[in-house]
């Protein structure tokens, strides 16, 4: 069976789940939860010649600030990504993350150039830090957060599924993680109950 990706339809289903994704985090925000709305981008909507003003018009239609939106992709697509797009989504204030880091097509100087804030590190290197004998696991673990923090870039650690990976990389400077041991994923309305439940428990 061919993928979104393959057929094409990854254009109009992205641009669906964007406007979603955006439209839930605009009524969080107004609701006085800021957080942050995280999206993935195939390398075959980074190509789409109006991605900058469907981006602009999903936001001023969501009341998302665009601060509040971080587009996650590819290594590959980063590198990829038409002449000038990356620079001018950050230059709207856009947060930019590399997914999978670590297992994909960036090489050290693409790190360095790419206008991304964050870094999310690939699940690959978080699996063997299960293991306390395996060195090297926790060495590329720690050299790869230690270089991302020199270039001012967030890491985010991904799949996490357990306490000694979850110690291992707060040992090591890990910024954030995610992952099964925090939490499965849930619909936006289970969110929006927590989120209203944590406001009640804390009294606002």
């Amino acid at each position: 069976m061919a993928s979104a990706e393959q057929t094409g339809l990854i254009r109009p289903l992205g641009r669906t789940l964007l406007r979603q994704a955006c439209s839930h985090g605009g009524t969080w925000h107004a609701a006085g939860h800021e957080l942050l709305i995280s999206v993935n981008l195939s390398p075959l909507q980074l190509a789409e010649p109006d991605l900058l003003l469907a981006i602009q018009e999903i936001l001023d239609h969501t009341r998302l600030p665009a601060c509040a939106l971080q587009l996650e992709l590819t290594e590959s697509a980063a590198v990829h990504s038409p002449p000038g797009l990356l620079d001018e989504l950050s230059g709207r204030g856009i947060q930019l993350a590399l997914d999978d880091f670590g297992t994909g097509y960036a090489n050290l100087d693409a790190l360095a150039r790419l206008p991304v804030t964050s870094v999310k590190l690939a699940r690959e290197l978080v699996t063997g830090l299960d293991d306390p004998d395996n060195i090297a696991a926790a060495a590329i673990a720690y050299r790869t957060i230690q270089l991302c923090h020199d270039l001012n870039r967030t890491v985010i650690a991904e799949g996490i599924e357990t306490e000694r990976q979850y110690a291992a990389l707060r040992a090591r400077g890990c910024d954030y993680g995610q992952g099964f041991l925090f939490a499965k994923a849930v619909p936006a309305s289970d969110i929006t109950q927590l989120l209203a439940k944590g406001q009640s428990d804390s009294g606002q």
